[in-house]
């Protein structure tokens, strides 16, 4: 559990199109000791303030980078609407991680092969 993805923790290869995450302070904390009261309300899952909560602080924070990357998307499109699974308050009515990347491989998979293919 990484605890801290937001936009300033993501970067991108500069000669690639591959994109990694950085800044693993917060991941070596204990959830049941150390809530997360130092990070920021507004990119962070409601329950990360609270103690021991889990690894799906992490897809509440996918849905917010899907939210707001600078793409324009319409409030119908499918990434959109998942994106708000991803957020769902209550953190058991998110899907799971491998719930998260089998739904994006069913929906994206022709553009994930050509991406696979030239790697």
């Amino acid at each position: 559990m990484h605890r801290d993805i937001r936009w300033e923790n993501v970067l991108k290869y500069i000669d690639k199109d591959k994109w990694f995450i950085i800044d693993f302070d917060d991941a070596c904390y204990n959830t049941s000791v150390t809530p997360g009261a130092h990070l920021a309300k507004e990119n962070h899952a409601p329950e990360i303030f609270e103690s021991d909560h889990n690894e799906r602080v992490d897809i509440w924070s996918v849905g917010f980078l899907i939210r707001t990357a600078s793409v324009k998307l319409e409030e119908s499109d499918e990434l959109i609407i998942y994106s708000k699974k991803l957020m769902a308050k209550n953190k058991f009515d998110r899907p799971t991680a491998e719930e998260g990347l089998q739904w994006i491989w069913n929906e994206y998979k022709d553009i994930l092969r050509e991406d696979f293919l030239e790697a």
